[in-house]
């Protein structure tokens, strides 16, 4: 078997890193490929972060998944914030990548449970157990006040 010389094979290795990094970033254009989120600098989860720079008020649903009644509480939130016009994020209890720096900065988090924040961060309303739509969407309403 032939060697191949040392530039020649420095020069399909370079190749090859490109191609890697084309395919990369294909797959994340794509959506199939998600680049972990860095922590956000206000101790909120970057999922929230995000939404508050859209959003003046934003709705976060705590749920454990496939759990009856979280996933009728995660419905529930999403429609109340959607009715008061407030930004959503759903956060998974059981994913310490979701949930650590909420769970810091809260202490433990139950589910189902809803939080409503306002810019910057500020924690306005907590529910613990299961909030239906119309008091979500008033609890939106009102930290909009």
């Amino acid at each position: 078997m032939p060697m191949a010389r040392p530039a020649a094979a420095a020069r399909n290795e370079g190749g090859r890193m490109k191609i890697m990094a084309l395919c990369v970033v294909a797959l994340m254009l794509a959506g199939w490929l998600v680049a972990a989120p860095a922590a956000a600098q206000d101790g909120l989860p970057p999922a929230l972060t995000a939404a508050l720079a859209r959003h003046r008020i934003v709705v976060v649903s705590l749920y454990a998944p496939k759990v009856e009644l979280d996933d009728m509480a995660l419905q529930e939130a999403k429609a109340g914030a959607a009715g008061a016009g407030a930004g959503f994020v759903a956060v998974n209890v059981m994913s310490e990548a979701e949930s650590r720096q909420l769970t810091k900065q809260l202490g433990v988090l139950e589910d189902p449970a809803v939080l409503v924040f306002k810019r910057p961060g500020d924690l306005v309303t907590r529910f613990s157990g299961f909030a239906d739509q119309q008091t979500i969407l008033q609890a939106a309403r009102n930290a909009a006040l």
